[in-house]
């Protein structure tokens, strides 16, 4: 892997729980676990139905430097987008590893 490809900055955040807004309504809140530079790439992007309507979905794998702790418990934020992550991969000598994430075209995820 050349290094010089992780050129995309990107952070990890962690789920904290819930609190309430001044309305009463319930809001996650989420945390920066870490700041990262990676490689995106474009896995897959599918149109599949929920509630009623039409949602594209993509896969995008990342590629950064290892981290013990980023679990698929997380999620990704970059460029004002959030990437849920669904997968973490460790790539051999574990000096790097591989995050399967997916975002959706009309929510946070």
């Amino acid at each position: 892997m050349n290094p010089g490809k992780l050129d995309r900055p990107f952070t990890i955040q962690y789920d904290t729980g819930t609190t309430k807004n001044s309305r009463g309504e319930h809001v996650e809140s989420w945390t920066t676990y870490a700041t990262a530079y990676g490689m995106f790439e474009v896995d897959t992007g599918v149109e599949r139905g929920e509630s009623n309507q039409l949602v594209a979905v993509s896969t995008v794998m990342i590629t950064c430097r290892y981290n013990s702790g980023i679990t698929a418990k997380m999620r990704v934020l970059s460029n004002s987008v959030y990437y849920a992550i669904v997968g973490v991969q460790p790539l051999p000598g574990r000096q790097y590893m591989r995050l399967k994430c997916i975002t959706k075209d009309n929510e946070n995820v």
